[in-house]
Order: C-alpha cells, then structure tokens, then sequence
C-alpha cells in the first residue's frame, strides 16, 4: 500500500479550487464557458478528494519509478498527473435542477489550465507573464480546442499528458524546466 501524504493531497485540492475559482473569473476562456459563475455547476468535494488521493497515489509511483528521493518532481509531470486525475474523476459536476443543455468541457479546461499554471508557477517570472503569453499565440485557440478533443474523445496516459506539459516548459518556461518542484509544500 502506497503511503498517501495529507499535505500532498491538501495541494492538488487547494490548486483545483484555485483553478476553478480563476475559470469562472476568467475572460481569457473561450466564450463558450464565459459566464460561469458556480450557479449551474460547482466543484463536487468527493470527486475533488478522489482526484486528490489519485494524484498523491500516482505521485508516489511516479517518485519510485524514476528514484525521486528528495519529494521533488518536475513540474510537467505534476501537470501531467493531476491533468489525468482531473480528466479521470471530473470534479466538475452540474447542479441539481439545471438541464444539461450543451456539453461544455469544464472538466477538461479545468485539468488543462492547472497543469498551465503549474508549469508557469516560478519565481523567475510571473504566472500572469507566461499564460497570457502563451494564450495570445495565433495557434492557442487550436491547440485548446485540439487538447479537449484529446482529454474527451481519445485515449490518453498521464505520460502523455507529461509529455505535453513538458513541450509547453520547453517553449514558455525554459529556464525552470529541470528544476523540480516540492510536492508537500
């Protein structure tokens, strides 16, 4: 049995919440989830647990894979993995005695835009700095609309997901991309 670290699933938890709260703010997000304010749909606690116990579960997998000693990953395979949880669990849930009138892809923004903001979270420029960078690329929208379609139609692992995350580091945040983050604090 793999040893789960509270505060670990206390972080995927609290940056889950934060990413909500950020989507239903947010005028950077397709217009199609525009207007999202937590009347129609809301962050289910369960599914948020579930997601944060398989985020830690797989994290500790992934530490004794690749002999991570010191509780430290990179960041695109944090985004990675929490991407997966998120698209596994779908927290994301709608309201009792709301119709479910169009699929919108909550579930899927949110893994998207917190594995964005966890590769982006470093000192050596701001979150801010990176993301409205990145989304005001000609090709954003694209690869948005491409990376729900993944998350939502098509088989995926955590690895690709990993891998992903690792393409955006590359371009975006270059001069963190081999500093590993800690993931209990």
């Amino acid at each position: 049995m793999v040893d789960l670290s509270k505060e670990l699933k206390d972080l995927c938890i609290n940056r889950i919440k934060r990413c909500w709260e950020w989507l239903c703010d947010s005028h950077l997000v397709p217009t199609a989830i525009n207007n999202v304010d937590g009347k129609q749909y809301y962050l289910d606690p369960c599914l948020v647990a579930e997601t944060a116990v398989q985020y830690s579960s797989d994290c500790e997998i992934l530490k004794i894979r690749y002999g991570e000693k010191n509780n430290r990953i990179q960041s695109p395979r944090i985004a990675g993995l929490m991407a997966a949880s998120i698209g596994r669990y779908k927290p994301i849930s709608i309201r009792e005695g709301f119709l479910r009138s169009q699929r919108v892809p909550l579930n899927e923004l949110l893994a998207i835009f917190n594995g964005l903001f966890v590769c982006s979270e470093f000192p050596a420029k701001s979150k801010e700095w990176t993301l409205s960078s990145f989304l005001k690329e000609k090709f954003f929208s694209k690869w948005l609309n491409d990376f729900i379609h993944l998350l939502r139609y098509r088989n995926y692992t955590a690895e690709n997901l990993i891998l992903t995350y690792e393409t955006f580091c590359l371009c975006y945040c270059k001069d963190v991309f081999l500093e590993p983050k800690a993931t209990t604090k």
